[in-house]
């Protein structure tokens, strides 16, 4: 009865899809959030670059 096996696997599993949908939504909100605004910046970034 190994117990080093049965544990990294659930925490693993935890730690990639958590039981909850609500928890998961938010950092994936958050990551497009961040991108969306890293994107803009670019952009005002580009547009002032020739002037």
């Amino acid at each position: 009865m190994p117990p080093t096996t049965p544990s990294p696997s659930s925490s693993t599993y935890h730690y990639a899809f958590p039981p909850k949908s609500s928890p998961c939504i938010l950092p994936t909100f958050l990551f497009v959030l961040l991108l969306l605004f890293n994107l803009i910046i670019l952009f005002l970034l580009l547009l002032l670059l020739p002037t």
